[in-house]
Order: structure tokens, then sequence, then C-alpha cells
């Protein structure tokens, strides 16, 4: 049976990290390529929000006892086979866990386009996800 405290938690979490982004302030392109302040607040915290997302969902498999995820996105893959999720959040949370891996293992150097794009288009994905999460378990 799933943790529900540790999810209320975890999606508590959450709502901090985008409440941090939200507090940014709205800049260009030019601009966020020369604020490394709001750059670093903006990074630190959308990866955060996003491993806590894929926390949620290797809690949930492990503690339904849905197998052992050999991978993140199998984590997600499990949860669209069990009704959880759709295909369309699999795949969305397939990029959400790229965009964090090359931020924070530093695959390739950052591609700052992208950053600005998720950084401009807000982070409604991800809010989504905790109300999604939040009706399906009944938290």
């Amino acid at each position: 049976m799933v943790n529900r405290s540790l999810l209320r938690k975890k999606i508590s979490q959450i709502e901090e990290h985008l409440r941090r982004i939200k507090q940014l302030p709205q800049l260009s392109y030019e601009e966020f390529l020369q604020n490394t302040v709001v750059q670093d607040v903006f990074l630190f915290n959308i990866t955060q929000a996003i491993q806590k997302c894929v926390d949620i969902a290797l809690h949930i498999v492990s503690d339904e006892g849905w197998g052992v995820p050999a991978t993140q996105r199998e984590a997600f893959e499990i949860l669209c086979e069990k009704g959880i999720l759709s295909e369309e959040w699999l795949e969305l949370f397939t990029k959400m866990i790229g965009f964090r891996n090359r931020i924070i293992h530093e695959y390739e150097s950052i591609r700052w386009e992208l950053v600005y794009k998720i950084y401009e288009k807000g982070v409604e994905d991800i809010q989504n996800f905790c109300v999604l999460i939040m009706e399906k378990l009944g938290l």
C-alpha cells in the first residue's frame, strides 16, 4: 500500500520548488543569459522538482509491489501500464528525466535555448502531475 504521508511530503516539496520558480522575474532571452542568479535558482529548483516526481513514481511502484524498475523511465512505464499515467505523461517524463540528467551530470554543455524555453513555458506540467497523482491515489 502506498505511503500517503510520504507522497504528500514529496508533493509539498515539489510545490515549494515550483513556488520559488514562479517568483523569478520574467526575463527576455538576452536578460536570462546574463543573469546567472536566475539561471541557478531556476535550474536548481526545476531539477529538484523533476527528481521528486521521479521519487514519487519509484515509491508508488515499490509500495504497490509492482516490481523493481531498472531505470527511472521504467517506473513511469509501469505507472502507465497500471493506468496511473497516460502514454503522453510517459513521453513527457522521459524528456524531463533527460533534461535533468543533462543539467546534473553535464552530459553535454547546457543548451540555454532549451533551458529558456522551459523557463518561459512555466511549470504547469509538473503541477498537473501532482494533481493527477493526488486524484488517482486519493491523497
